[in-house]
């Protein structure tokens, strides 16, 4: 991943704030390196948006119905590879699967 910057109508820090005309840089591993209004004359390529960017929010979606399957399916191997490992130990029977869901609510 190359540096990219994103600007943004607004962006929305978490704590009440936003900032106009806001803009966003990433380094190549993706971490922000620049937060603040667009005032940047970088070569870095930027996207523009419309609305509201927020990066503080973060994917903390679960898949209850797949409970049953944790450290069972390899990590890291994309799409293909999960779906082969799901074929390979995807069948279990109502009372595990039933287990697995209402222990993984209780972690959450």
């Amino acid at each position: 991943m190359s540096h990219k910057a994103f600007q943004a109508d607004f962006i929305y820090l978490g704590n009440q704030e936003k900032i106009s005309n806001g803009i966003i840089e990433l380094n190549a591993n993706g971490e922000i390196t620049h937060l603040g209004e667009n005032t940047s004359s970088s070569d870095i390529k930027t996207k523009k948006l419309n609305g509201f960017l927020c990066p503080g929010f973060i994917n903390t979606h679960c898949h209850l119905e797949l409970s049953h399957l944790q450290h069972k399916v390899s990590e890291g191997t994309k799409l293909h590879g999960f779906v082969q490992d799901l074929q390979k130990v995807r069948k279990a029977d109502e009372a595990t699967i039933s287990q697995a869901i209402a222990s993984a609510e209780l972690s959450m």
